[in-house]
């Protein structure tokens, strides 16, 4: 199984920061698997320390397209771009991240996998394999939990497939004395993000079709709680009480 991560460099806070979310779980899927992750990722030249790291913490390879203006790019202009390069790669999975790849507007790889055809989930927990019948070998189909504020859902995608990745604070992976070297050893290949558009009979980035972001809200913010500070039978009654008033008890 190959998988290649899809990722755009990130500028927060004035400082470059990694958005490893969809690297993170390619990795947690390498571990189950023995899968091949290759490390995708649209930026300038200093973005290839992103890409080393990225190799360092258990990638196999890595490449660069790229582009001087990687912050200028939106979620649409990252889709044409990767879906420029991938059409004529091979791979089982592509895996990127729901969040921060394109200021959260969340489109990049779902536009990416309406043009490149695949069937694909967001908002991905937890992976795992399903191996075909009589081959305990090959990958059929992967199930993905996608979980939402309010629930969650299991889905089972046939390969070739597209997953978004949510972040697993708690499930880090680092960089290995052993990885570092290699990946310091490896030679990136660099490609020119406008000699792709070109080839591809594209338009320059400045130029593909933007996403216009028409209205955005933060949510409302929850309400102070209340702090009882009674007796645990009186604190029960009133917590009693107030599920009732809100329907939620009956």
């Amino acid at each position: 199984m190959k998988v290649i991560v899809c990722s755009k460099q990130i500028l927060q806070d004035n400082r470059v920061r990694p958005d490893r979310s969809g690297l993170e779980a390619a990795l947690r899927l390498k571990k189950k698997t023995g899968a091949s992750v290759a490390f995708l990722c649209i930026g300038d030249d200093s973005a290839i320390t992103q890409i080393r790291e990225a190799m360092a913490m258990g990638c196999d390879e890595g490449a660069l397209l790229s582009c001087p203006a990687p912050q200028t790019l939106d979620g649409a202009a990252c889709s044409s771009i990767l879906a420029a390069f991938l059409k004529d790669c091979s791979y089982d999975v592509l895996m990127g991240s729901s969040y921060a790849v394109d200021s959260d507007a969340i489109q990049t790889a779902l536009l990416l996998a309406g043009k490149l055809g695949l069937p694909s989930a967001s908002y991905v927990e937890e992976i795992s394999p399903v191996f075909a019948p009589g081959n305990g070998q090959e990958i059929g189909f992967l199930t993905v939990r996608r979980q939402f504020e309010d629930g969650a859902c299991q889905l089972k995608l046939p390969i070739p497939c597209l997953i978004s990745a949510l972040p697993r604070p708690n499930q880090p992976f680092y960089m290995t004395a052993q990885g570092i070297s290699r990946a310091y050893r490896e030679k990136i290949p660099v490609i020119s993000v406008s000699e792709l558009l070109e080839q591809n009979g594209l338009p320059p980035a400045e130029q593909l079709v933007k996403i216009h972001i028409l209205d955005s809200r933060m949510k409302k913010p929850r309400e102070r709680g209340r702090v009882l500070t009674v007796p645990t039978a009186e604190a029960v009654q009133a917590m009693m009480d107030l599920m009732i008033k809100n329907h939620i008890l009956m």
